[in-house]
């Protein structure tokens, strides 16, 4: 009877051991999965802020490549105008210089007719002086 007893006492609180184990196992699992799950929180978290950033820098560098798509078109813009504006002012030179040239002749040419002008005058005014004095 007394070794039964004993036996019952021990089975009881081979028992009562099992069932705080049992306990303890349960708590201990559920604080890893809490655990778990806050650390899946926090990384679903970091990753959702990692991913906003990362659209922002690619929407930036987008931006940046048409800015720089746009800079690149206005050089080439800027260029081409400068070409044309280098032919115009050429073409302007050249007329400059041919109207120069053209002018210089003029001078020369008006200058010798008003130089033949006055000694055909001179000439004429010279017989028709003789005419009269004879």
């Amino acid at each position: 009877l007394e070794l039964e007893k004993r036996r019952s006492m021990a089975e009881e609180e081979r028992q009562s051991f099992m069932d705080q184990m049992d306990e303890i196992r349960s708590e201990i699992t559920a604080k890893i999965n809490l655990q778990q799950d806050i650390a899946e929180s926090r990384k679903s978290k970091y990753i959702q802020e990692q991913n906003e950033i990362i659209a922002k820098s690619e929407e930036d560098c987008r931006r940046a490549w048409i800015e720089l798509a746009n800079v690149n078109r206005q050089l080439s813009e800027a260029g081409d105008k400068k070409v044309d504006l280098e032919r115009s002012l050429v073409k302007q030179t050249e007329k400059i210089e041919l109207y120069e040239m053209e002018r210089e002749s003029f001078r020369k040419s008006l200058g010798l007719s008003f130089k033949l002008a006055r000694q055909k005058i001179g000439s004429k005014t010279k017989q028709l002086v003789g005419k009269k004095d004879s």
